[in-house]
């Protein structure tokens, strides 16, 4: 339970976040469940609109420590969080013009995590 009102908490609030976003083309993105092992390393490609804010979020379990990274589609990396906090990550930035960003979770730790990821 506490799980489901984490993620949905998250939802509201990438979607609904004080700053004004508008995110990923197709509207809000969500890999609800995703298990990643320790020590690994997932990616997803999301197209974002140009011109907007875009916000990424992640809610783990808390059983170890989950880092995000945002590149662009050159590669260049645009915003992070690898805060100590196990169970929660969060990014806002700007996309000047439409592309394709790579967003990547990195569990730190080396017990699995089953963890959500939305975009605005």
């Amino acid at each position: 339970m506490k799980r489901m009102v984490l993620a949905l908490a998250l939802a509201a609030t990438v979607i609904s976040g004080s700053v004004a976003v508008a995110g990923a083309i197709g509207g809000p993105a969500f890999a609800l469940r995703e298990y990643i092992y320790g020590y690994q390393t997932i990616d997803y490609r999301v197209a974002f609109r140009g011109g907007e804010w875009a916000k990424v979020g992640v809610v783990g379990t808390n059983s170890s420590n989950l880092d995000l990274f945002i590149y662009d589609e050159f590669g260049n990396l645009v915003a992070y969080d690898v805060t100590y906090i196990d169970n929660y990550c969060e990014v806002t930035f700007y996309v000047t013009y439409p592309q394709v960003y790579t967003l990547r979770v990195v569990n730190r730790g080396a017990n699995v995590n089953l963890f959500d990821i939305a975009t605005n």
